[in-house]
């Protein structure tokens, strides 16, 4: 593995074979294990997002976000909200239109930036960076809990409260399916904390804001709603062969 963070650093004099000794190269590296980034979409960078042709609109917003992306996240702190439009001839569901790639490629480029600016300012990383959520995988380990299984309670408050702190989130898939006032309680306790205290989070959906607040409460649609854009895409699902 390359030191993706050295392709930014004129002082890093590191031969290959001793990479893994320079401080940028390691907290990268820590980074990167910390935000969980599923291994289909480890290599997602804004370069090979593959949208431009379905999702025009779409691709300039990413490609905008990215390109100032320390910018956005830690200073104007933006949200962004990528949802489906279901099509009936083409893409029934809405699904794999490139949201959840769109979502890693922001994630990694971030990554990448911020260990950059950290690490040249002498600043600690006291923060975890970046952190990738499944939405239902949430819901899991909320319901696991609640039915009192050994050390679960432990891991879902540890879970959250990485959710609640991270500088940088996405939840992914939220609104795939019904969930308890409980539960609804719990995501809408994360979504407003990181209002509050100004933590950008980027959501992928299946659903428009609208529908969402039918399924999981207008209350956290309006959160959702704050500082954050909107985008919508269409297409086929790319997931087909």
């Amino acid at each position: 593995m390359d030191c993706k963070s050295c392709i930014y650093c004129s002082n890093c004099k590191h031969p290959k074979e001793n990479l893994p000794a320079c401080l940028m190269f390691s907290r990268y590296k820590k980074a990167v294990a910390m935000a969980h980034i599923p291994k289909r979409y480890s290599c997602c960078t804004p370069e090979n997002i593959p949208i431009e042709k379905d999702n025009p609109q779409a691709y300039k917003t990413v490609m905008k976000y990215c390109s100032n992306i320390l910018r956005f996240v830690t200073e104007d702190c933006y949200s962004l909200y990528m949802y489906s439009v279901p099509d009936p001839k083409i893409n029934k569901m809405g699904t794999g239109t490139g949201k959840t790639t769109c979502a890693c490629a922001i994630l990694n480029k971030f990554i990448t930036e911020y260990i950059w600016d950290i690490t040249k300012k002498g600043d600690c990383m006291n923060i975890i960076p970046a952190l990738f959520v499944r939405c239902a995988d949430f819901q899991n380990k909320y319901a696991e809990q609640c039915r009192n299984q050994e050390g679960a309670s432990d891991m879902y408050y540890s879970y959250k409260n990485r959710m609640k702190s991270c500088k940088l989130l996405v939840i992914d898939d939220i609104a795939l399916r019904d969930c308890t006032e409980a539960f609804e309680c719990e995501l809408y306790e994360v979504i407003d904390h990181r209002v509050a205290e100004m933590l950008p989070t980027i959501y992928t959906s299946n659903v428009d804001l609208e529908q969402l607040g039918v399924l999981l409460g207008n209350r956290i649609a309006s959160r959702i709603r704050e500082d954050c854009i909107l985008k919508k895409f269409v297409g086929k699902d790319h997931r087909d062969f």
